[in-house]
Order: C-alpha cells, then structure tokens, then sequence
C-alpha cells in the first residue's frame, strides 16, 4: 500500500467522521438551482454535529445520540420563539373588517339555516380558484353555507 494512503487512513477520523455524521439526518442533499440553499443547509448541519460533539465532551457521563440531541434542540428553539411571541402585542387583521365578528358567530344563539332564491358562494369552502354555490343561508349571520358541514364548521371553529 502506498504511504500516502496510509496517511490518509491512519489521519482520517475526523473529516470522514463528520461527513458521515452530517449525511444521516441530511437536508441540503436534495437537488435545487439555488445553489447557496444547499451550501446553507450543510453549514447547518455542520453546526449541530458540532455541537452535537462540544455537548458530549462537555458531559462524559450522560451518553445522548445525534438524532436525540437535534431534537431536543429544536424543541428548546421552538420554547425560545413561543416565550417570545406571548410578550408581544397581538397582531390586528389587515383589511376590512368582518362583517359577522366571530363573538356573534360563535355565540350559543338561534342560528337557523333558511332556503334562499338566491346562489351565492358559500363562506366555508368557496375559493378564488373554486367557487362552491349554495342556496342556503344563515338566518342570524345572513351568510351563504352549505346546510350540513359548512354550516357547522362556521358557527364552531373560530
């Protein structure tokens, strides 16, 4: 065997071994025509597999793998954002303003479903791309909804 390629195995640990820590739980793999996405998304990965390293050295006694360690991170990122968002103000809707504010639509009074002359787009499941029409509306909210499913998901989920 040549000496070069018994240097190379005998120094190889620690290039190889992160390239195969990296590549297990890898994402910057996938093919796209933004290379700095992929370029960002293996210096991310190198980031947790060292850190991933520091955290092991730093405790001898308490043996925790890759994929436990990854996790536990993004749990304590996700904590850090969520303690975050309840200090600040909650943010107002852009735009008009509903006609039916959910407090009345959600309110335990008589919502009846009467038959109009009328087609209109139903509220729960009408889209710009697909319009669904309907010729029942609520009496109390005087919107357009579909007799079973729509009308209850518009007078229960806020």
């Amino acid at each position: 065997m040549p000496s070069v390629i018994a240097a190379y195995n005998k120094s190889m640990n620690g290039c190889d071994r992160l390239d195969q820590a990296v590549s297990y739980y890898s994402q910057f793999s996938r093919k796209t025509v933004k290379w700095w996405n992929r370029v960002f998304l293996w210096i991310l990965e190198v980031v947790q597999v060292n850190a991933h390293i520091l955290y092991v050295l730093s405790h001898p006694d308490e043996k925790m793998p890759l994929l436990k360690f990854k996790r536990t991170l993004i749990d304590q990122l996700c904590d850090e954002v969520v303690v975050s968002d309840e200090h600040e103000e909650p943010k107002t809707k852009k735009g008009r303003p509903s006609i039916n504010p959910v407090i009345q639509r959600l309110s335990n009074e008589k919502h009846l479903i009467v038959y109009s002359e009328d087609h209109r787009n139903c509220k729960v499941c009408s889209t710009p791309d697909k319009r669904c029409r309907t010729s029942f509306k609520c009496k109390q909210c005087d919107c357009y909804l579909h007799p079973k499913v729509c009308f209850e998901q518009y007078h229960t989920v806020p």
